[in-house]
């Protein structure tokens, strides 16, 4: 889920991802393609527009076609163009990898059934796959913190949940029995209010700062709530394995950590039907999710 391409062949993959960016903006614009002529030209042509593809994506990034698998294997998503340059080129850079046959498989399969919490079982044209869908599940939410990013829709908590109780419990459980907890959740809890604005702006995060309270999560995926029985695991996740110094890395490490948190895993206790034990599950088994809302989610936006 890192950024962009590895090495290669110097001035040929410089030049070929210079087509496929061309090729990407075209789609975008419904331009038509150029006449044939040399990679030189072709070059030439795509540097003297970098000049003015920020403009040109912002202002064509909304009428991206949304499930186009065609032209060079990217697959074009809606998505409102940021202010923010390193997110505009991040998301780029996801459609530009993403691999045309896998692309084909995922938006055009059909679910058979879950084996269970981790592993699914799908089928395309003829043949059938047996996916990692908890991995699967955790890079297509990686991609979606990017493509939604700053427009996520809300999920509100009834009544907003205390930080310093959540994160002692996640202390308590990683370090059961230390006589610091106290001391460092409180300072984590005030670490966490003082970065309310960006959580709240960028990721829908919203923290009340006089009850030191989370308020809000961000929806991801349509129709999705997360495990609850996870929510102190992430947020001492936010404290310790997010890089809040570098804009880049933020929101990589971000979007990691919230891949990590909704990604579908094996509860932390079950129920009688084997659900996800927890706030926001109700009657939805694994099973379900997978087959109702992980799956289709991975069909529409996907880019692998």
């Amino acid at each position: 889920g890192g950024g962009g391409g590895g090495g290669g062949s110097g001035g040929d993959d410089l030049v070929g991802d210079r087509l496929r960016q061309d090729a990407i903006k075209r789609q975008r614009a419904g331009s038509p393609p150029p006449p044939p002529s040399s990679s030189t030209s072709s070059s030439s042509s795509s540097s003297s527009s970098s000049s003015s593809s920020s403009s040109s994506t912002s202002s064509s990034s909304t009428s991206a076609s949304s499930s186009s698998n065609s032209g060079g294997g990217a697959r074009l998503r809606k998505y409102k163009s940021q202010k923010l340059s390193s997110v505009n080129i991040k998301r780029e850079k996801l459609e530009m990898k993403c691999h045309a046959g896998l692309a084909e498989v995922f938006g055009n399969h059909t679910f058979v059934g879950s084996i269970d919490h981790q592993y699914a079982l799908v089928q395309h044209q003829t043949k059938l796959y047996v996916m990692d869908a908890t991995q699967i599940f955790k890079e297509s939410i990686y991609q979606e913190v990017y493509f939604r990013f700053s427009g996520f829709e809300k999920i509100r908590f009834s009544s907003p949940l205390p930080l310093y109780d959540l994160l002692k419990l996640a202390l308590d459980n990683a370090r059961p029995g230390s006589q610091a907890n106290h001391n460092i959740a409180l300072q984590f809890s005030e670490f966490l209010v003082g970065q309310e604005i960006m959580l709240s702006e960028y990721f829908s995060i919203e923290v009340d700062v006089e009850t030191k309270s989370l308020a809000t999560l961000p929806q991801i995926i349509d129709n999705y709530i997360p495990q609850m029985e996870f929510l102190p695991l992430f947020l001492y996740a936010l404290c310790t394995d997010v890089n809040w110094e570098d804009e880049i890395l933020c929101f990589k490490t971000m979007a990691r950590a919230l891949a990590d948190f909704y990604t579908l895993k094996a509860p932390l206790e079950h129920d009688d039907d084997g659900a996800a034990g927890g706030a926001g599950d109700g009657e939805q088994s694994t099973a379900w999710k997978m087959q109702h809302i992980m799956f289709p989610s991975l069909k529409r936006n996907f880019c692998p």
